[in-house]
């Protein structure tokens, strides 16, 4: 199996969505296959490690669940390293672009899509997608996604660490006027934490 190209791994809270609050290892994959003008995460950076050393670094935390993000996590998580990590007894969640389907395995799946709408129902259209995340701003209406999932939020696209008081009143009249979607916002920034 070859090394994981693995930029950063810390423990924090969930800061956003259905498992906000919660602890988690975070384990941040380097490099993402697309572009995004408002990504605000340094992720090209790296060190490669097998997945034994991975596993020997998470396993000094006092806590099983493990969130892949990245980046997009999907261009290295493979069926064996799922199996892996599963075997140690981890709760494997995945924040994910929607442009790779995940493989067997992982316990919850957070699709953020920043492609067409085809692309995400290709890849997804037979798995189970835990949360659907859109990052909105002012200029932006209500999605229409072709998946289906267990939750839908909107996360207002922020200014860097900033909230940006548009975006976010803009999603909160979104949510009114649309009820099955959420507002969620990213309270790890706000609260100053990883």
């Amino acid at each position: 199996m070859p090394k994981l190209r693995v930029n950063e791994i810390f423990y924090s809270l969930q800061g956003e969505g259905a498992r906000k609050g919660s602890a988690n290892i975070f384990v941040r994959f380097a490099h993402c296959n697309l572009e995004c003008g408002f990504c605000d995460t340094e992720f090209e950076s790296f060190r490669e490690l097998t997945v034994e050393e991975l596993f020997g670094e998470c396993k000094h935390f006092p806590c099983k669940n493990i969130v892949f993000t990245g980046g997009e996590p999907l261009l290295q998580l493979a069926a064996e390293i799922v199996k892996a990590f599963k075997s140690f007894g981890y709760y494997l969640a995945v924040e994910t672009n929607g442009t790779i389907a995940p493989p067997k395995g992982i316990d919850w799946i957070t699709v953020s899509p920043k492609v067409a709408e085809h692309v995400l129902a290709r890849n997804f259209e037979k798995v189970r997608i835990s949360e659907l995340k859109y990052v909105r701003n002012k200029s932006q209406g209500i999605p229409h996604p072709k998946v289906k999932a267990d939750h839908y939020y909107l996360s207002p696209e922020f200014d860097g660490d900033y909230p940006n008081a548009e975006n976010i009143k803009h999603c909160i009249e979104l949510v009114k006027k649309n009820p099955e979607w959420k507002l969620t916002i990213q309270e790890h920034k706000l609260l100053k934490i990883r």
